[in-house]
């Protein structure tokens, strides 16, 4: 077997092997998607005890729902996505893949909406102020 064989089966092997570690990382992200969000949402706010008992009751309905529903619009989103892709796309087909995109965020959102309502008005004043220094330190940190 050549040098080249050989290294070529190589770069093959590893570029398989990354292919199916970036798919994995996206199953165990998925999968952890609410945990993942109580905890960046926790960072900005400081959740008490009884707030963290609903925020991550919400957050797990949310992506149960999200699983259900939405999973399978994505599914066939995508799918419509790889049928466009071996071709040139048009100016037309990608508006209207981002306005699919937009409507299945408006879809997330809509169903978030009266969780963050509930969350947003039973915040107390140390989490204002908390959230508050959270924001002046990521504004530092872009500038």
């Amino acid at each position: 077997m050549s040098m080249v064989s050989r290294l070529g089966r190589i770069i093959g092997l590893l570029a398989l092997a990354a292919l199916l570690s970036a798919c994995s990382a996206i199953k165990l992200g998925y999968n952890n998607i609410d945990d993942v969000a109580y905890w960046w949402l926790d960072g900005y706010v400081d959740f008490g005890d009884e707030q963290s008992t609903r925020v991550r009751e919400d957050l797990a309905r949310l992506h149960r729902w999200h699983r259900a529903h939405e999973l399978p619009q994505l599914v066939t989103l995508l799918q419509g996505i790889e049928r466009i892709a071996p071709n040139d796309i048009t100016a037309a087909q990608a508006c209207a893949v981002v306005d699919q995109v937009n409507l299945r965020i408006d879809a997330l959102a809509e169903r978030a909406e009266p969780a963050v309502v509930t969350l947003a008005a039973g915040l107390g004043p140390d989490q204002l102020q908390h959230l508050e220094r959270k924001y002046q330190k990521n504004n530092a940190d872009y500038r």
